[in-house]
C-alpha cells in the first residue's frame, strides 16, 4: 500500500515540476511561446479551411453530376418532341384517362 502512495506522490512532484518549467519557460521566452501558440492556431485554420474545401469539391461535383444527368434527359426529350413522340412533351409520365384509367395515346 505504501508502495502505490509512494507511486502516487512520485507522480504529483514530476508533474508539478513539469507544470513549473512549462510557466517558467512561458514567462522567459514568452514571444517565442506566443509565437508558436500563433503557428498552432494558424496551422489548424488552415487545416480547416482545406477539409472545408475539399468538401465544398465533393458537394459540387455531385452538383455538376446531378446536373449534366437532367440535361442529357433534357436533349433526349427535346429530340423525341422534335420526332413527334408524346414522349418528348410528357416525358416518363404520361397523362392518364381520368375516365378509363388508361394512359392517352396522343
Amino acid at each position: 500500500m505504501s508502495n502505490e502512495k509512494s507511486q502516487k506522490a512520485e507522480l504529483a512532484i514530476a508533474s508539478s515540476s513539469l507544470a513549473l518549467v512549462a510557466i517558467m519557460f512561458a514567462h522567459k521566452y514568452w514571444l517565442f511561446t506566443l509565437i508558436f501558440l500563433i503557428s498552432v492556431a494558424i496551422l489548424s485554420l488552415c487545416c480547416v479551411a482545406m477539409y472545408l474545401i475539399v468538401k465544398l469539391d465533393d458537394r459540387l461535383t455531385a452538383h455538376e453530376l446531378k446536373f449534366k444527368a437532367l440535361r442529357k434527359r433534357a436533349e433526349e426529350q427535346n429530340a423525341l418532341y422534335l420526332a413527334g413522340d408524346s414522349e418528348g412533351i410528357y416525358g416518363e409520365f404520361p397523362p392518364v384517362d381520368l375516365d378509363g384509367g388508361s394512359e392517352i395515346g396522343i
